[in-house]
């Protein structure tokens, strides 16, 4: 008798704690997107279209290529290819130029309804940052280009503080001088680095499947939220 009354128990013990799971999995599933005070945005592939030229920049602009030799030489990471460690510093320097050069003639785009979205956010009371891995001078040249550097409370450059992401140094920044509590902040963006960078800081991710990474690799990272892109990410607010 004592084996089935303890049988049971563990059972009714089991039954609550699936329970309380699947609340906790529904609060979260449902938690809207009206909750959140402030929202900050990624810029290249969260908020304007992907050009080659900007992948290029990704990979092989100046500030890129600095912090990659200097963790090269910091953690000792040289490839044993045929190819010399210098060789292969020469060849990306050449294309760090390449690609600054084309960053000052390609027109950059934005995606579908980002004007509208920012907007709708602005006009339901809603503090709106961009905090981007992006140089500080290409990100005021294209807002400037836009015309849509007020409708930020915020912009600030990873590159600036010298600390890129993931690490969340800056959107902590962000989130300290805009005085909002971080269960209140929404981090969107679109690639691994930028949920990985909300998850550190404490506060809430979406991620967007118009950009950078792809749709299976950014759930993987299980974000708050997952959109398409931003006309889906606009209905959704519309909607909350």
């Amino acid at each position: 008798m004592g084996a089935k009354k303890i049988s049971k128990k563990k059972e009714r013990d089991n039954k609550e704690s699936k329970t309380k799971e699947k609340v906790k999995n529904k609060d979260k599933k449902t938690r809207s997107l009206s909750d959140f005070d402030l929202f900050v945005f990624d810029w290249d592939g969260t908020l304007t279209g992907l050009k080659i030229i900007r992948t290029l920049d990704q990979k092989y602009g100046p500030y890129w290529l600095y912090k990659r030799m200097k963790y090269r030489k910091e953690h000792k990471k040289i490839d044993m290819d045929s190819e010399s460690e210098s060789k292969r510093e020469l060849k990306e320097r050449i294309m760090s130029v390449f690609a600054d050069f084309y960053l000052t003639l390609f027109k950059p785009k934005l995606h579908n309804d980002v004007k509208l979205l920012l907007s709708t956010l602005r006009a339901r009371g809603k503090k709106v940052a961009l905090f981007t891995n992006a140089t500080e001078w290409r990100i005021n040249k294209e807002l400037d280009l836009f015309g849509i550097r007020d409708m930020f409370d915020m912009v600030l450059s990873a590159q600036k503080i010298k600390v890129i992401k993931p690490d969340p140094t800056g959107l902590n920044i962000i989130i300290r001088k805009m005085r909002i509590r971080k269960d209140k902040v929404l981090y969107i963006g679109d690639m691994v680095d930028d949920i990985i960078m909300a998850k550190t800081a404490g506060v809430a991710s979406c991620a967007l499947g118009n950009g950078f990474d792809k749709e299976s690799v950014l759930k993987r990272e299980n974000p708050d939220f997952y959109f398409e892109g931003v006309e889906e990410l606009l209905e959704a607010i519309r909607s909350g």
